[in-house]
């Protein structure tokens, strides 16, 4: 008896075979099942919240076992696919993206953090100064060792440059077809014919010859597209609650500091989230003792408190906004210009988010006889967020006030006509919850 099968929450059961459970039991897998799927521990999404990279790992690996039986590849080419679906995410940092898009911006070009390049991961020794340091909780990383000869090609498929690479890394691959309707599904906006939708989907695309292309049967374009719903439903929750969006902000702006103080370097990647915040907390001290309190109050869900939930369509003004220099002279001005004139002393933080392709993402799909066909649209906006360590306490006159100056501030940075997001659990959704239809 095959001592090894999991209870997949969205496929049920999936047995495995012996080189399988030998991917998921490398120890730089095992990590991922401490590492959450959101890039921040949902204080209002619940069901998001605890939702691990391990899960969503084995989701990949079941997608990916349905694409190569359903495509006949031979066993080496299946091995190289399931290697590559297994490994996809091990060099995902605590909190994914918010600690992720830190150190990519933060390191020089020709060091700085890849979670994608395993392959260059590898060779540097998994960003670790020894050898031995690639480890967890005291076991060394195997996938070298593990696919031996097949190291390259697996690094291929996960860096998108190898032929079966767009099932892995491509606008819409395995990877984003499992994460949406996982986290959907546990964030209760997703259905059971979502789940048969994505299943149905993975059976009817082929590798296709354009670049980052898949070819797909006509039939199941109705499914791309139901895919597409569903991930505009969770990213609208995801990017446009106010919880969310304030505890990306306090973590975002903890991580800078921490990098900017050298408490944080590209070797701090293999922390699981929990490791990370102890860690901040305990070295964050001195000139960055911020950081450190900034973690504590993200534990206990103390958010900062939301003056400004808007998107500009200025999106060009991203990469000029976003550097920590001028998010703190952009921060220090509201303090000074809008905040200290109605007797509010407290810490603002401004935090902006790019959403190009995020809410919405258009998919290019191969459709045969060379034709190719675009589905869905893609979004295009900046959201910008205002937060202030302590709420508003000077009256609703004043409060309106004091965002007439906000707005001459934010008119000063380029980023145009603002409109106020909308909330994603507002009236119309209050009695809806869509995990129930997976009864």
């Amino acid at each position: 008896m095959n001592s090894w099968r999991i209870w997949d929450p969205i496929y049920g059961r999936i047995d495995l075979t012996e080189f399988e459970e030998q991917l998921l039991m490398l120890p730089e897998v095992q990590r991922l099942r401490y590492v959450r799927m959101c890039n921040i521990n949902s204080l209002f999404i619940t069901g998001a919240s605890e939702v691990s990279r391990f899960e969503h790992t084995v989701g990949v690996l079941h997608l990916a076992r349905e694409w190569a039986g359903e495509n006949g590849l031979d066993d080496v080419e299946r091995n190289d696919l399931l290697a590559a679906a297994v490994l996809h995410d091990v060099f995902t940092g605590p909190f994914g993206h918010s600690f992720q898009y830190v150190l990519e911006d933060a390191g020089d070009p020709e060091h700085a953090f890849a979670h994608e390049d395993i392959a260059r991961g590898a060779k540097e020794n998994y960003y670790m100064q020894i050898r031995e340091a690639a480890q967890f909780s005291g076991a060394r990383f195997g996938g070298p060792q593990l696919l031996r000869g097949r190291w390259d090609e697996v690094s291929a498929i996960i860096d998108g440059s190898a032929a079966l690479g767009p099932l892995i890394s491509g606008t819409m691959d395995l990877d984003n077809l499992d994460n949406v309707v996982r986290l959907a599904y546990h964030s209760g906006l997703a259905c059971r014919e979502d789940v048969s939708s994505i299943l149905r989907l993975v059976r009817g695309i082929k590798v296709s010859e354009q670049v980052e292309c898949l070819r797909v049967q006509p039939k199941v374009i109705e499914d791309v597209i139901r895919w597409q719903a569903v991930r505009k439903r969770l990213y609208d929750f995801l990017l446009l609650d106010w919880g969310e969006f304030a505890a990306k902000a306090m973590l975002t702006r903890a991580v800078e500091r921490a990098v900017e103080g050298g408490i944080l370097g590209t070797n701090s990647w293999s922390h699981t989230d929990d490791e990370f915040w102890n860690y901040l907390e305990k070295a964050a001290i001195g000139d960055y003792q911020d950081v450190a309190e900034l973690i504590r109050r993200l534990k206990c869900g103390e958010l900062y408190w939301p003056m400004l939930l808007a998107s500009s369509k200025n999106i060009s003004t991203y990469e000029r906004l976003s550097k920590l220099q001028m998010k703190n002279e952009i921060a220090n001005r509201i303090e000074e210009a809008v905040l200290r004139p109605f007797g509010m002393s407290t810490q603002a933080i401004f935090h902006l988010i790019l959403d190009v392709g995020k809410t919405q993402r258009a998919v290019m799909l191969d459709v045969g006889e060379g034709r190719q066909h675009s589905v869905g649209i893609n979004s295009s906006a900046l959201l910008v967020g205002v937060f202030l360590a302590r709420p508003w306490s000077q009256g609703a006159k004043q409060l309106r006030q004091a965002k007439d100056a906000l707005d001459l501030v934010l008119a000063e940075t380029g980023l145009g006509v603002m409109r106020p997001l909308e909330d994603p659990m507002g009236e119309q959704r209050s009695t809806s919850n869509d995990q129930l239809l997976l009864i």
